[in-house]
């Protein structure tokens, strides 16, 4: 009879010992990743909350399908969290039987697949709903988006029953059945495969739909580059997709599973996370361009500022030696008002910056803003060249 408390998952390798106290592990470099990426899609989240509820953009399917997303990868993100190092990111032979068969870790394990089926469906539902909004005069593209959607609730849904059939028995507890049944833990690797091949082509046909549109818009070279710059950033999330891929199919051929699987949940978290970055992105634009106007114009206000007061050099001979410039206040009441007016002048300036960039966060309608409008503007252009008729208003 052995201890399960001294006895490893796996043999060790040869020269190698078992460590149960403070073995090597992937998990802090899994941690600071998850949190990592978790905080930014939060910022991101934050700044799409703020353009809705300042600047005449009212909250709609697809804010509400993203903010239940980010609700989901934050539990998914606290699940994987609960297993790291315990036993999660460690060597097979650094984990003794007895901690692998708890009540704890093959629910929680189990939990993280279920939680991240259900952010997969919210994040994709999340962008092409996003894509409804925007393209809603493009009959055809309306078509292709709700395929979208149908075939990614089709597929997420049948997942989900398949993770729950499998492994579910009405006649013991569910942390007995994922136990007592070695098939449940087999085809779950086998439906995970499945799942993040579907996930990768659902992924690149969210892309291709906005990229598609905008090629085929008559606009300037540049603002086609502009557009497409910011649906282009789900490219991001594919590539993760693809690497999650690789190492689903790495780790089901190596025994030591617990060392690989923390990768997996790492790339998942990315993908979940870039993906709802992904989906802010057309929303928050308007806000991150007032941003740049406003910056740019108060570093230009400095830079002239800096200019108009640096001291002059010897060589400069438009002024004399110990001449002040024409900003700085002479010694009386008079000087110092002329200084005051010089400040208002400047912050008017900086106003009409201001009202310049706030022109065009004004415009936003309940169809976001200028740019998308032209956006559905040019589509509807060019369905009716192509004879193609167009939904009522």
């Amino acid at each position: 009879m052995y201890d399960i408390w001294t006895t490893p998952i796996l043999p060790p390798p040869p020269g190698i010992t078992s460590n149960f106290i403070d073995p090597p592990s992937r998990g802090p470099m899994i941690r600071s990743g998850m949190c990592s990426i978790l905080a930014i899609m939060i910022v991101f989240v934050g700044l799409r909350v703020y353009t809705r509820a300042f600047y005449k953009g009212p909250f709609a399917y697809d804010d509400y399908l993203c903010f239940v997303a980010a609700a989901s990868v934050a539990a998914y993100t606290g699940v994987v969290l609960a297993i790291l190092d315990n036993p999660e990111g460690r060597h097979a032979w650094d984990i003794p039987i007895g901690m692998a068969i708890t009540k704890r870790y093959p629910l929680t394990a189990y939990s993280s697949v279920l939680v991240f089926t259900v952010s997969n469906l919210s994040t994709k539902l999340s962008l092409l709903v996003l894509f409804l909004r925007i393209f809603q005069t493009a009959v055809w593209a309306l078509w292709v988006i709700w395929i979208g959607i149908a075939f990614t609730i089709l597929y997420n849904v049948a997942t989900f029953i398949a993770y729950c059939s499998i492994c579910i028995r009405s006649d013991m507890p569910l942390w007995a059945s994922l136990m007592a049944l070695p098939l449940c833990r087999d085809n779950i690797w086998t439906i995970a495969k499945v799942q993040i091949w579907f996930s990768a082509i659902i992924d690149f046909y969210i892309v291709a739909i906005p990229i598609w549109l905008v090629w085929g818009m008559t606009m300037s070279s540049r603002r086609r580059a502009g557009v497409m710059a910011v649906f282009l950033t789900g490219l991001a999330a594919c590539g993760i997709t693809l690497a999650s891929l690789v190492q689903r199919y790495k780790s089901v051929t190596d025994p030591d599973r617990t060392w690989e699987n923390s990768t997996i949940f790492l790339y998942g978290s990315l993908e979940l996370c870039i993906s709802i970055i992904c989906s802010c992105m057309p929303v928050i634009v308007v806000v991150l361009k007032r941003f740049v106007a406003q910056l740019k114009s108060t570093l230009d206000t400095v830079k002239d500022y800096t200019s108009k007061s640096s001291p002059r050099t010897n060589n400069d001979q438009s002024l004399p030696p110990h001449h002040l410039p024409d900003n700085v206040p002479k010694g009386n009441m008079t000087g110092l008002r002329t200084f005051i007016r010089n400040i208002y002048r400047t912050n008017n300036n900086t106003k009409t910056v201001e009202s310049s960039a706030s022109g065009t966060v004004d415009s936003v309608s309940d169809n976001y803003h200028v740019q998308l409008r032209e956006m559905r503007g040019n589509v509807h252009s060019h369905d009716e060249e192509k004879g193609l008729p167009s939904p009522p208003r």
